[in-house]
């Protein structure tokens, strides 16, 4: 009994220095990335079978046996990540991401793109990337947004745990593709 207790100290400890050190520690059922996790473009997600590790350039993503590596959309233009969770519906794993990317001919200008991947077998799929806000830097220094338009994802029929998905950016809809 005594060793037991011993491994699982030694254990603790290495998973404790770890994130003292800044090394990503996976997430247990965490569905958000937090703003340090941003800022760094680091963080590690999982849910109901569903394991996501996100970089500033790949999503690696483990679904029952298989893992997977995909890369960041648009890694290149990303300037700073908003948002990244995943999000559980109609029986569907989806990943949610808000990013900032540069525009390639604006030095200041920036758009807020809201983007919704699903792993599908071993590779990521791209249901929407719509561009729900923009950004400058002003002549003081600050930053000057946009109003963000409003987004979501809903099942087309509530009760229905296959529904369709129905997603909205401001006054665009459209439906995800069925898997």
């Amino acid at each position: 009994m005594e060793m037991i207790f011993k491994k699982r100290a030694v254990v603790w400890g290495a998973v404790l220095a770890m994130a003292g050190a800044g090394a990503s520690v996976p997430a247990l059922g965490r569905e958000a990335c937090r703003s340090k996790e941003l800022k760094m473009k680091d963080c590690d997600l999982k849910m109901k079978g569903l394991s996501v590790g996100f970089s500033a350039e790949k999503i690696r993503f483990t679904s029952g046996p298989w893992t997977s590596i995909g890369d960041f959309p648009s890694h290149d233009k990303v300037s700073e990540w908003q948002e990244v969770r995943l999000k559980p519906l109609a029986g569907r794993s989806l990943i949610v991401l808000k990013v900032w990317e540069k525009k390639p001919d604006e030095i200041t200008l920036e758009d807020l793109h809201w983007i919704v991947l699903e792993p599908q077998k071993r590779d990521l799929v791209v249901h929407v990337d719509e561009v729900i806000g923009k950004r400058t830097l002003g002549p003081n220094g600050k930053t000057i947004h946009d109003p963000f338009e409003k987004t979501s994802l809903k099942p087309e029929k509530k009760k229905d745990p296959l529904s369709k998905i129905i997603w909205s950016a401001g006054d665009r809809r459209g439906v995800l593709k069925d898997r």
